[in-house]
This record gives structure tokens, sequence and C-alpha cells, in this order.
């Protein structure tokens, strides 16, 4: 291997090494949503968020506790991320 080849293969691999930014996934709610015919609605939100807990993607909104608990569960499995629950479950 020459010079030139050894160092774009030392570069590559300090580029691919290169620390990424934090992500989580955030459960956060509940939250009182009004629908289009005015009917008022509690909802979940789930979402792979940065540092601040601004979301990096997606929002998934979920109207059942216990559903948006296990998919935050499951997109945190999957993706190999910290799960950061901020949420509150309602009484029946």
């Amino acid at each position: 291997m020459n010079t030139s080849t050894a160092t774009t293969a030392r570069n590559n691999n300090a580029n691919n090494t290169a620390e990424k930014p934090w992500r989580g996934i955030f459960l956060r709610g509940p939250e009182h949503i009004k629908t289009n015919t005015g009917k008022e609605v509690t909802m979940w939100s789930v979402y792979q968020g940065d540092d601040q807990g601004n979301p990096a993607g997606r929002v998934y909104e979920v109207k059942d506790y216990m559903r948006a608990q296990r998919l935050a569960e499951n997109m945190s499995h999957d993706r190999e991320l910290e799960l950061i629950n901020e949420s509150a479950e309602m009484a029946a």
C-alpha cells in the first residue's frame, strides 16, 4: 500500500468513527387535541429526538397510553437508543 492509499484509508476510518449527535426515543403526553369535528381527544407523542428533545423525524401520535408505551419501547430497542419517558398515564 502506498502512502497516498494509506492516508486515504486512515481519513475514511476517521470519518466513519466521527461522533454522531445524541439521539433518543421520547414518549410525551398526554396532550388534549381537538379533531376536525371539534371533539377533544387525548394523545401521546412518540418520536426520535435530539439532545434538546426536539423531533428528528416523524412524530407518532397515539390515542392509547399502553400502545404509545409499547411503540416507544420497540423503537428504543430496535434503534438501540435510550428511552426518555416524559409521559403520564391517564386514569380511565
